[in-house]
């Protein structure tokens, strides 16, 4: 977190460099003109200096001019690299995510009918992110099984351990001592499980920050990453709009921004892929083959 608020606050910076060179850029380039074009100020000057002297002044400020142009496309040059350069580190912490994410995603597949329930909702009404539009997208008897597994996170234990498991994941000691009774074993499990949820959820919020404040380039992850992050944060969905009681103070806001921003961009992909297949069916001579009945 501290490293991606370091780097905004240096782009911020930036931003103000940028301002001063373009400032001084426009102070530069009419002093030329008032000084070269009006004739009466050239006068002027000419009868102060003499024409070797304007000569040089007038040099100088041209010479300034470009010198200020050189400035301002190395500062977006290396502004635009800085960012490309972020997206590819961004892109390597996603990568240790998935030890993460996989083990969450098939403990919530381990439970089919919660995971159904998940997969029936449409993307695209996931926008705000809170409890009044998780009343509106799911039944009372939806809502109750979402809210016992997201809210109370009872999931099967011998299943989470079975899972952490399988992808190698050994759970502490402290968690899985036999020495306890089976009702306290089973609820350090659970809360284990809820743990390592909302720990997933604070680094995807710091993946997802970087790219909000486009201080990263999110075309450089993009492809390789959008399917993934929009499959993780719609599984989590309950997880993250019950938490989000009061709408007007909300977590996680970076990375339903990003979930948005991803989701409209896979939909205007979606959208060309259909259009560009309608227009070459259509162009295509062949006559279609007819059905059997």
């Amino acid at each position: 977190m501290i490293l991606c608020s370091v780097s905004i606050m240096n782009n911020a910076e930036n931003n103000v460099k940028a301002f001063v060179f373009y400032c001084v850029f426009v102070i530069d380039f009419a002093a030329i003109f008032v000084v070269y074009w009006r004739k009466q100020y050239k006068e002027r000057v000419l009868l102060e200096m003499g024409n070797w002297e304007f000569g040089i002044l007038v040099t100088s400020a041209v010479l300034s001019f470009i010198a200020i142009l050189l400035s301002i496309f190395s500062f977006k040059y290396n502004k635009n690299k800085g960012k490309i350069e972020a997206a590819i580190e961004l892109a390597k912490f996603y990568e240790t995510l998935i030890t993460d994410i996989s083990p969450i995603s098939y403990v919530l597949q381990r439970h089919p009918q919660l995971y159904s329930l998940i997969n029936s909702v449409d993307p695209l009404a996931m926008n705000r992110f809170d409890q009044n539009e998780f009343e509106d997208i799911f039944n009372p008897e939806d809502m109750d099984i979402l809210k016992e597994h997201f809210q109370l996170f009872d999931f099967d234990p011998d299943i989470i351990e079975e899972v952490y498991l399988l992808f190698g994941r050994t759970l502490p000691d402290s968690v899985t001592d036999k020495g306890i009774e089976s009702e306290k074993r089973n609820l350090r499990i659970r809360r284990f499980f809820r743990s390592e949820s909302i720990h997933l959820l604070n680094k995807l919020e710091y993946f997802s920050m970087a790219f909000v404040h486009n201080v990263a380039e999110d075309d450089v992850v993009y492809q390789s990453l959008h399917q993934s992050f929009i499959k993780t944060v719609k599984l989590l969905y309950a997880l993250i709009a019950l938490r989000n009681e009061p709408p007007y103070d909300k977590f996680y806001i970076n990375t339903i921004d990003l979930f948005l921003s991803w989701r409209k961009r896979q939909e205007a992909d979606k959208d060309k892929y259909i259009k560009l297949k309608e227009k070459v069916q259509a162009a295509d001579p062949r006559p279609k083959p007819k059905l059997r009945k």
